[in-house]
């Protein structure tokens, strides 16, 4: 128990120094962690270390993303602030409220696709002109992905 809650305290103050706005540690080892990265904009992640040493990261702010697993609480530290940092840079791009917007329709999209599937006997020819529609996005965004000039950040 000492040993979870002080890799917890060392990893909220690594954060902290990383520029965290806040960090609150619930039981069970349930820490959430704020950046303010622009007046309007927090990047917000939970982690939870379990008992056998795994960590477990999600961005829940401003949109729900699952970054990984892992057993090395420097890796948590490196892949948060690699992903703030990634957010600070989008944050000044002019497209970052569109950007957003993409993202907002495709977890809606998600959901709707869920309940469909939970809750409706689909035709398999449905479920098949769906797939291939979501292939033909997967491959557009691929192209633009190609033709578009990656961004380096500094570290």
């Amino acid at each position: 128990m000492f040993n979870d809650t002080f890799n917890d305290d060392m990893i909220n103050i690594v954060l902290r120094q990383a520029g965290a706005d806040s960090i609150k540690t619930h039981l069970a080892h349930i820490n959430i962690v704020t950046f303010q990265i622009a007046p309007d904009v927090k990047v917000t992640y939970v982690y939870e270390i379990k008992e056998n040493g795994e960590i477990y990261v999600e961005r829940t702010s401003p949109y729900p993303m699952l970054l990984g697993r892992m057993f090395d609480e420097s890796a948590l530290i490196e892949i948060i602030k690699n992903d703030v940092a990634s957010f600070k840079n989008a944050y000044n791009s002019k497209n970052y409220d569109a950007y957003l917007q993409l993202v907002k329709s495709h977890i809606r999209f998600q959901l709707a696709a869920e309940d469909l599937f939970m809750k409706h006997n689909v035709d398999a020819d449905d479920l098949d002109d769906l797939h291939s529609t979501y292939e033909r996005l997967h491959q557009q965004l691929e192209e633009v992905k190609s033709r578009s000039e990656k961004i380096e950040l500094e570290k």
